[in-house]
């Protein structure tokens, strides 16, 4: 049976404590005491301590050191400099990141020569960072330099992690030099070839910041590489990271690498997870069709159709006559009960009702409502039935929908995305993304909505016997 347990605790008497209940369920208070008879059992010997005397005292020492550099934090002081620079090249992230900042609000001119003078790698880096941060940019040609310095020596990957880092930052901040600066551009070149030497790598943080770094710099061979690190990722955040990489790149595609594209877009618009999951990949989908031409858009047509399917092949789009208006009370008799049911015919019920437009099962369905997938483990047959016959009875608060009373007279209801000070963007239409902004200033009033994203009578066109089949099915979809 369902057990849906809300909190857990243990009692001064030893005892387990938990409470059962939520979304308007039933809801219970139990208590879990040992009834066997081996109430002698020894203690396990006593733990050693977590953390030795000699860690604390050198803990301690590390946050006096920390606090004193971020004394320099906002304001340029006489010794800041002297003081921060020792610890640039520290192994304690934390205590680097409070000397590099202390750093950034001193004078870069009173510690430019330094830095490019530093043999410590990691110092060095530290302090490269911290001018890519603040320099100007008529300086950047000398940072450059330093950093393909950097790259063409022995780095760690922490290292290299922080000399791509930089680069980017320098790039963010000072800007992309022009092809024809030959100040700057030809160490670019020289600095994108040492990428290029470097991608992929193993390091998934290494191919992230080599890969965003490659398409910036118009490298050659980023949208191949890439296209072959999509194919082979073991996880959908890897795979996301690197199709949205490629979203980016509009020159160098062959029909064979839009192809490529598009199919993996098919697999893509089926990863599992939130709302978020599903609208980065359909934005990356509308950014490659946005890049394609006329030609292009004639060739891919079948996967173009595919890619665009606005039912999900999980549905089925026929209409059915509606056959009763159903109610909890018509299913008195066996709602609680295990009736003869049909498990696969419930799938096909809750296929022909369309509810995985919106909700998901296993690995099908929309994720516009809460994912049914485990709901037969939270709640029993009668709950499930009266959150399909009667959906507004209990809104889980995500799903909730806010009513917005304008002061022109016009009634917006819908879920905030955003929220500002000034503005709010609302969704109207979960399920087709639609969204309205809305000025502070505007709003009358608002008020949580009373009624369900979930319209009544979805069921009302399924019998009495596929409705149980459908509740049958939600309680164990792993089962077919």
């Amino acid at each position: 049976a369902p057990l849906n347990v809300c909190d857990i605790t243990f009692g001064p008497d030893g005892a387990m404590y938990f409470i059962t209940g939520g979304r308007g369920s039933q809801s219970g208070l139990y208590r879990v005491t040992w009834t066997g008879t081996d109430a002698d059992l020894p203690m396990p010997p006593a733990a050693e301590p977590v953390v030795s005397e000699t860690s604390l005292a050198a803990a301690r020492e590390a946050r006096a050191l920390r606090h004193e550099l971020e004394r320099f934090h906002g304001r340029q002081v006489d010794g800041a400099i002297d003081t921060a620079w020792p610890v640039l090249g520290s192994s304690d992230v934390w205590l680097r990141h409070a000397a590099r900042t202390a750093m950034e609000f001193q004078p870069a001119e009173s510690w430019r020569n330094r830095a490019y003078a530093e043999s410590d790698a990691l110092t060095s880096l530290t302090a490269l960072l911290a001018l890519a941060r603040t320099d100007d940019a008529a300086h950047q040609p000398q940072l450059l330099a330093a950093l393909q310095q950097h790259l063409n020596g022995d780095l760690t990957t922490e290292q290299l992690l922080l000399a791509l880092r930089t680069l980017q930052i320098t790039l963010i901040r000072q800007g992309t030099p022009p092809i024809d600066d030959p100040s700057a551009a030809g160490l670019l070149v020289m600095i994108r070839q040492n990428l290029q030497s470097r991608y992929p790598a193993k390091d998934l943080r290494e191919n992230w910041l080599l890969c965003e770094l490659l398409i910036h710099l118009q490298s050659p061979v980023v949208l191949s590489r890439t296209l072959d690190l999509l194919e082979a990722a073991a996880t959908q955040e890897e795979q996301i990271f690197c199709a949205k990489a490629l979203a980016q790149i509009e020159d160098g595609w062959s029909p064979s690498d839009r192809r490529r594209m598009l199919n993996w877009l098919q697999h893509g618009l089926r990863f599992r997870g939130g709302r978020i999951v599903e609208q980065s990949v359909r934005a990356i989908r509308d950014a490659v069709i946005l890049q394609l031409s006329e030609n292009d858009r004639v060739q891919l047509a079948d996967l173009l159709t595919a890619v665009n399917e606005t039912i999900s092949p999980t549905e089925l789009d026929v209409e059915r006559p509606v056959i009763q208006r159903w109610t909890v009370d018509d299913f008195a008799d066996n709602s609680g009960s295990d009736h003869q049911s049909n498990r696969a015919n419930g799938r096909m019920a809750l296929a022909a009702v369309r509810c995985l437009k919106c909700h998901r099962v296993g690995d099908e369905g929309g994720r516009d409502g809460p994912d049914l997938t485990q709901v037969g483990k939270r709640f029993d047959r009668r709950m499930i039935l009266e959150s399909i016959l009667d959906p507004s009875r209990v809104i889980d608060p995500k799903y909730r929908q806010t009513t917005y009373a304008l002061k022109s007279g016009e009634v917006v209801i819908g879920r905030a995305l955003q929220v500002s000070r000034s503005k709010l963007v609302i969704e109207t239409n979960a399920m087709t993304g639609a969204s309205l902004e809305i000025s502070r200033d505007a709003i009358d009033e608002s008020a949580p909505s009373s009624v369900s994203l979930m319209p009544a009578g979805l069921v009302d066109s399924l019998t009495q016997q596929e409705i149980l089949d459908l509740i049958s099915y939600l309680q164990n979809p792993e089962g077919l």
